[in-house]
Formats: structure tokens, sequence, C-alpha cells
């Protein structure tokens, strides 16, 4: 805690101060010098405190009859623990002014206060304090010791956030930031905003984390104001004060900010109502004279700081604040003076001389400026004039002729004076032009007329246009109109490419214009929905009306997202309504011109899809039609297994019937028996019933309908479906199945399917394999949130099979395969949400596994 020394710190004013005092010294022979110690509660490059202590040295510092030695510590207690810190600095100032007398101890914050007071006995008993606090302290304290005077800080949080207010009328939230490590803080500025509560909706922001602060300024919404009291970070190594967390406030906020302490003038703050740091310092050192002059500390009565509103004009004219509504008497920060503001008497004396000067030399020149004026004016113009120029008489002779540097006439302009126009143009442009020029009609509008010259360089356009020069000449202006006529069959030519490649493409071009809500639509667009140009008009709300409504609010909703930056471009497919009352699908794409950031004009292109909207619509219907396609190969190919299953229930109601029969021409036949013989008879006919509608929902043309399935269930139909199957193969089937798996979103006929077609793959697999070791093992688990379906056989494996194209239409190893079952399989699990693969097993063999996603469960 080094002593500042004063002779590096003081600006060029200050040294001369110095310079005074030390000659007045000289001659008034002063008693010595008195040593003023300044207790600082942070560091010396806290915010704030180099400008309280340069204002108490600079009062200090500037009676040459009083000399002081002025000495400045800091106790530091944010950056180390206030207790060490205390200690720290109590055994320095001993070591340090041993044998010295402390005259005054200046304590600038209610912990240096603290300090002071603790340790006055042992480092300055009688020495008395003068003090910045928040509060007055008690009259005992007052008058011990040596005494204690000073100045009571306020800090005006409600006369802030009511300026803020006024300045921004339209606001709705305000965000307040008051955190701190020292307790209370919080508490204290809810108890004083509390009456805004109705007026506007107080938040506070609560992340003590720098970083967490700064992200939650910049979610901030509009129609909102940040209030800033303050914030701090005291991390080991990291420490930040209130400023510098302001200026990152500041720079984050999308909305002004407001602070309490002049100190946050500067960091991108507006502005607030705060006490002036050099006005506190100007004042403890007047005081602190008064106790050097003899007054006592404790009849010094303690003052408030008086608070003024302050701004920083910068952000003023950044966030369009009128300056009008600032209160009079404000601080204002950073203005820089207008030329005018720093030299109006200079430029108003300037422009005073210059006028008497000017009016001077006009009324000598005048009539010689007059005519030099005339002259250069037409000079001028002539010479500004990119066209030919032929003044001619009566009757067609050529008086005067004019040129520019870079047109190309026929003749040079000397070629045309004193000629009639017969000898110098060639004969088809002379007999076109010779009447207009020989005799130009007394109208107000001019004469026109266009001709063509062959020439080297290839034809050239021009054209003349004549009128009367006095009774008996007429000037005439001839344009070289080659280059126009190169541009507009360019246009044209444009155009026409533009036209044709529009309506091939089926496309048409918008460009809607943002302020005023003005649409241009390409003509071709119009025509698509069997209009003419003129027939609808140029304006949103128009062409709005041609969406259909159940469309509109999706266009609304991407067309929003895009203005507002929210996606890079504007795309959407949607419906509009043709002038025959049929639904025709566009599909409109757009991006967003910007001017200064700000959205102005979305220019885009609508295309006419619906062909391929239709195209879409044919193709699912054939999938639709080549999945019960599927199931009708395998209806032939599982025929013998229905067959198998049917005749088991009905073999056991013709032996149960037969019995019965039986038992009933007995003498005294046994009820109980024929009952249970019936019952068996029931039961063998809801088999047989089962089997059939299991058999007639595999394969007949039904809609899909998803719903909650347990596939395990769905497993076990399957194993039953294939039974016949799998026994006339020699194929021995098995099932692995987890336990308490989650339920599927599926349909449970379509599932069958893919289970079927993948089973009847492996059969199909085995049959090149010995009978001793054909088996299938189906399993089902729960694999990272899917359940997953494996059918696992030990046939010949993938060995020769394309594994890129085995789930495409049409591709088969098999000699009598369609190519149908697989990729009929993998369309079903991916509109499952699911996915199917191959892989060759270790042992010999192939797996074939598909995923299905579990169905959606209602929060609890």
């Amino acid at each position: 805690m080094a002593m500042q020394a004063p002779s590096w710190r003081f600006p060029a004013v200050s040294l001369a101060v110095l310079s005074g005092v030390w000659v007045c010294s000289i001659s008034a022979q002063p008693g010595p010098p008195r040593t003023v110690l300044a207790l600082h509660w942070s560091s010396e490059d806290f915010p704030g405190i180099p400008d309280v202590d340069g204002a108490i040295r600079e009062v200090l510092l500037s009676r040459p009859d009083m000399p002081v030695d002025y000495f400045a510590e800091y106790l530091e207690s944010d950056r180390f623990p206030p207790e060490e810190a205390a200690l720290a600095l109590r055994d320095y100032i001993h070591r340090k002014f041993l044998g010295k007398r402390i005259a005054v101890v200046l304590a600038i914050s209610d912990p240096a206060l603290q300090f002071a007071l603790q340790n006055r006995p042992e480092l300055f008993p009688d020495a008395p304090i003068v003090a910045s606090v928040g509060t007055v302290p008690d009259a005992d304290t007052r008058h011990t010791g040596g005494g204690l005077t000073g100045v009571v800080g306020r800090v005006a949080d409600e006369e802030t956030l009511e300026l803020a207010l006024r300045l921004h009328p339209t606001t709705e939230r305000v965000f307040v930031v008051a955190q701190s490590s020292s307790g209370g803080l919080r508490d204290t500025v809810e108890a004083e905003l509390a009456a805004f509560a109705p007026r506007v909706q107080l938040t506070y922001i609560d992340d003590r984390s720098v970083s967490g602060l700064v992200a939650a300024v910049k979610a901030v919404p509009p129609r909102s104001l940040i209030f800033f009291v303050r914030h701090s970070q005291e991390e080991p190594g990291n420490v930040m004060f209130p400023p510098e967390i302001a200026r990152l406030v500041a720079q984050a906020s999308p909305v002004p900010v407001y602070g309490i302490s002049d100190g946050y003038l500067g960091t991108g703050v507006v502005g607030g109502v705060v006490s002036l740091r050099r006005a506190l310092g100007t004042r403890i050192g007047e005081m602190t004279h008064q106790i050097l002059d003899g007054a006592r500390a404790q009849d010094i009565p303690f003052e408030q700081v008086p608070v003024i509103p302050a701004f920083d004009w910068r952000q003023v004219r950044r966030w369009g604040i009128n300056p009008s509504l600032l209160p009079q008497g404000s601080d204002i920060r950073f203005r820089v003076p207008t030329p005018w503001e720093l030299y109006r008497w200079y430029i108003v004396g300037a422009i005073a001389l210059v006028a008497v000067q000017g009016v001077l030399i006009a009324s000598l020149v005048i009539q010689r400026s007059r005519r030099r004026d005339t002259e250069a004016r037409n000079t001028a113009i002539l010479r500004a004039v990119p066209d030919m120029m032929f003044l001619l008489s009566s009757d067609g002779i050529c008086l005067d002729c004019h040129a520019p540097g870079d047109s190309r006439p026929m003749r040079k302009p000397e070629e045309f004076v004193g000629r009639r126009l017969r000898e110098v143009l060639p004969p088809q442009v002379a007999a076109a032009c010779e009447d207009h020029f020989a005799r130009p009609t007394p109208r107000h509008e001019p004469a026109m007329v266009e001709y063509q010259v062959e020439m080297p360089g290839g034809d050239r356009h021009y054209e003349a246009r004549v009128v009367p020069c006095g009774d008996d000449q007429a000037l005439a202006v001839v344009r070289d109109l080659t280059e126009r006529r190169r541009v507009e069959a360019a246009l044209r030519d444009s155009r026409e490419r533009y036209a044709l490649a529009t309506a091939a493409g089926n496309v048409g071009v918008w460009d809607w214009n943002l302020e005023t809500n003005e649409i241009y639509v390409d003509p071709a667009l119009k025509a698509l929905l069997g209009y003419q140009d003129h027939e609808i008009r140029n304006h949103l709300d128009d062409w709005g009306r041609r969406v259909h409504p159940d469309d509109v609010p999706a266009v609304m909703e991407r067309v929003e997202a895009h203005i507002q930056g929210k996606s890079p471009f504007y795309e959407v497919e949607h419906r509009m309504v043709h002038r025959d009352g049929s639904l025709r699908w566009f599909l409109a794409r757009g991006s967003a011109v910007r001017k200064d950031g700000r959205p102005v004009r979305v220019v885009g292109t609508d295309t006419d899809i619906t062909a391929r909207k239709k195209s879409e619509q044919d193709l699912h219907e054939a999938q639709a039609d080549l999945s019960r396609v599927s199931r009708l190969t395998a209806l032939g190919e599982f025929a013998a297994s229905i067959a198998h299953e049917v005749r088991q229930p009905l073999t056991a109601i013709l032996m149960n019937a037969k019995t019965c029969l039986r038992w009933i021409g007995d003498a005294t036949p046994d009820l109980n028996e024929i009952r249970a013989a019936l019952l068996d008879v029931v039961d063998a006919g809801r088999r047989a019933d089962e089997v059939i509608r299991r058999n007639r929902e595999l394969f007949k043309h039904q809609t899909v309908q998803k719903a909650p399935l347990d596939i395990n269930e769905v497993i076990s139909d399957v194993t039953v479906l294939a039974r016949t199957r799998l026994h006339g193969s020699d194929v021995i089937l098995s099932t692995s199945l987890a336990g308490n798996l989650p339920p599927v979103n599926g349909d449970r006929v379509e599932l069958q399917q893919v289970l079927l077609n993948l089973v009847a793959n492996s059969i199909d697999a085995l049959e090149m394999v010995d009978p001793g070791s054909r088996s299938i093992e189906v399993s089902s688990s729960l694999t990272d949130g899917v359940v997953k379906v494996s059918v696992r056989d030990t046939g010949v494996g993938l060995d020769g099979v394309d594994v890129q194209r085995m789930f495409t239409l049409s591709y088969t190893t098999k000699p009598s395969g369609t190519g149908v079952g697989l990729a009929v399989s993998r369309s079903i699990v991916e509109a499952h949400g699911g996915q199917l693969w191959a892989e060759q097993n270790a042992s010999g063999g192939a797996t074939f596994s598909f995923t299905v996603s579990t169905h959606p469960t209602d929060p609890v």
C-alpha cells in the first residue's frame, strides 16, 4: 500500500500551483507542513477513487499559507479478506508514520471509517476525522477522540428510475441489476423501487456470473429499460469493478441502460441522478481546511452530497432522446460542440465582411459580368450538349455547325457550312429530311424525323429535331440513337428470353415493398392463375386473397420468420385458387432486401408445382398398391400355412361332434361329457375364426392406422402364420423376446408383413443348408430408446449380394424372386420412423434387423 507520490500524478496546472505555493512559502515562511492521511476502502485503480482523491489534493494543496503533506492509503478489503487487510494496513501505517503526527484523517467510505475508528487509539488518537459515509454516525461516535464530521452520500434510485421512465414513456418492463458481494443491497433496492410496481413490471437479474448477466441482458425484449445499480466480480485473479461490468451490459443491451453513479458515464450508460465524485472530494478538502484553520470537527455539521441529473450526450443521441426533455441544470458529458457553437462570432464576422466586399465588387463589374456570364453560359450549354447542331437558312443552306468531340458525323463539321443538305447527305436521307430542315413549321413542338445512315463501322441511327429560329432560319439538333437502339434491342431480347424461361418453367417473379405493402407480380404469374395483368391490383391484400385460406397462416409465419432474421430465406409450398375455382400448388421462395439492417423489400419467385404434387400423389398410391401386391405374393407362399391352421380346428370340431352324437344315442347319456365336447367344439371354432381373421387382415386392402402395439404379440402372430412353411422346410424357429418392452407406434398388419417377408427370406436362404442345422431366431430388444427386432438365420449369408441395392425395387438373387418383398419392407419400416438393414453373421448366415419408434406417453 504505497503512498501516492504527488510529484508525477499532478497535471500541469497542479504543478504550477505547487510552484506558486513554494515561492509563497519562501516569502511568507509558513509553519511546517501538516500531515493529512486519506484512507480509501479499495485499490487506487478502483473507478472513482482517482477523481475523489484528485479533487481532495487540489483543494489541500491550493493554499500557500498552509502547506500540507498529503498521503493516501488503500484498505483493499474488496480484494483481500477484510480482517487480514485491516491488520496489514494497521501495521503498515504504524511503521510508516512512526514519529509523525497525523493532523487530519480522511475516511472515504464506511469501511474506511470503520477502520479509522477501530484503530484510532493506536495510530492517530487525537486526529479529527473527515468521512464520506452512507449514514450520519451517532453523537457519541462524532465526539470521540478528535471529533468526526464529513459528508453523507445519497443513492438516488427512485429519482433515476423516475427520470428514465419520463424519457421513455412507452416502457413496459424494467430489468434491475443489483448484485453485490455485500448483503442487503437487493432488499434495499426492492424496497425503494416498490412504488413503481403498478406502473412497470420490475424484473431482477439474479445471475451472479458476468457471462450469465450478459446473456440475460441480450435477451431483454423491446419496450424495456436496464437499471444498473451495481454488479461486481471479485474472484481471485479476475476482479471486475462495477463500471467495467456496466460497460459490458451497455454493449450487450438492446435497450437503454440507466445507472446511479457518475462513474458509469462513458461506459455506454445513458445517465441517471448521481452525486458528482469531484464535488464530493472538493467538499471533503474544504472541511479539512476548516479543521486545519482551528475549527473542531464535531462542530462542523454533516452535509449531504447533492445529486444532479447527468447524461452521456453520445447515448442521448444514440437512443433518440429529445434533448429538450432533459432536466434543467443537467450535467451533460462527452458533448462535442459544433463548429457553429465554437466559432459563431468569427463566422458571422467573416460572412459580414465577405458580404460587404461582394457588394462593392458586384457594383463595379455587374455589367461586364452579365455579358461574360451569358457568353460562358451559352458556351457551356453548347459544350455540354452531346448532340450535333445545324443552323439552317430557309432554303436549306447550313449557316453554322457544331459537333461534340465524341460524335460520329458522316462528314467533318466544316464540310456542312455553306452547302445545301442534298449536297452532303446521302440521297435517301436528304429526301427524307430536306422538307423538315428547309421549311420547319412555326409550331411549339419541334418537327422530328429519324433516319439511318450506312457508315464504315456499321449502320447508325439518328434523330433530328427542327425548330424555327427567327423568321428565316431553323435550328436542327441531331442526336445519335445508335447506342440507344442497341440497348433497346438487347432489352427486348432479354425480356423475350425471360418470358420464355418463366413460361417454360411455370415460374413468376414478385417484389414486395414492406413499407407500402405494394407488391409487383409478374404478369406471367398472374396468367398461371388465369388472370390478365390488370385484373389483380399490385397490392398485398389483392394478391393474398388468391392464397388458399387454410394455407395463409403457414405462409405468413414463414415470411415473418425470414423478415425477423430467424431463417436465412423464405420458402413454403402452398395452394392458390385459380380463376376457374381449381387449386394449384406453388413453391414460393424469397429473400429480404435490407437497408441499414432493416428489411425494406422481399423479392422472390413462385413456381407452379401442381404437376409435381400430382406425381407425388400418384407415387404414394402406387406404393400402397405395391405393398398390397407384396402381401398377396406372401399369401401364395403361406397358403399351405392357412390351410393347415384351419384344418386342425375343423378336425377337432368333427371329432367332437361325432362323439356327441354317439353319446346322445346311449340310453343314459352323460350330459357332462356332452357339455365338455361341445365346449371343445366352440373353442375350436374360435381358433378357426381367429386364423381366418388374422390372414384376412393381412391380405385385405386397408388404410394404414398406427396405434400402440406390443411388438412381442406381433412376433407371436407371425410365428403362427409361418408355422406350416417352417415345418415343411425342416426349419426350427425360436424366439428371444425382451420383457417389459414399451409399446411401439405402428400398424399391426404392416409390421406383420415385414416380419413375414424377413422370415420367408430366411427360409429361402436355408434351402441350401443341411436340414439338421436349419434354424431361425427372432429377437426383440430396447436399444437407444427404440425397439429393435432381429431375424437371425444360419443360411448362406450375404455372399454375392449387393448390400447397397438389396432393398431397392426389383433387385433379387432368387431365380423365381420378384424383388418386391425387401423394398416394400424398407418403405414400411421408414414410414414407421425406423431403419431396416442386414448384416453378415460371423458364424455364417445373416441377420436382418429393423427398428420401430416407441409410442409417446402423455406427461403425468
